[in-house]
């Protein structure tokens, strides 16, 4: 038989850096997860200790779960998942994008992430 798929090794220390970017315990950090979840009209239950084991490399997030940490610290899912993003890339990432409520031409209404977009500077020059 095969062996077993292998998750990113960079993925648990990307995941205790995001709830330490949020300044949160692993208790409210379930509760943040399960709310971003819901927001999506899904539904899984995170145990506070299911938070411990993802953040020490002992179980993987399910896709739902991840997107959910993805969507929290306002990161591509990407860079969350990609082991070639070193951790202390992923850091500089942490808040870079933002959520973008649209009304598709259906009617419907969908969240994503995009890329938040630098504000325009305006230069003086002559100034002393």
């Amino acid at each position: 038989m095969g062996h077993g798929r292998r998750g990113p090794k960079l993925l648990p220390e990307k995941l205790l850096k995001l709830r330490e970017y949020l300044n949160v315990g692993q208790q409210e950090m379930a509760q943040m997860l399960e709310t971003q979840i819901e927001s999506q009209d899904k539904e899984y239950r995170v145990h506070p200790g299911r938070v411990s084991e993802y953040e020490t490399g002992k179980r993987e997030p399910v896709l739902l779960v991840g997107l959910a940490y993805s969507y929290l610290g306002r990161v591509s899912m990407i860079s969350l998942a990609d082991d070639d993003v070193s951790v202390d890339e992923f850091r500089r990432q942490l808040g870079t994008f933002e959520l973008v409520d649209r009304i598709g031409s259906d009617g419907k209404e969908s969240r994503k992430l995009q890329p938040v977009k630098p504000k325009p500077v305006t230069l003086i020059s002559g100034v002393h």
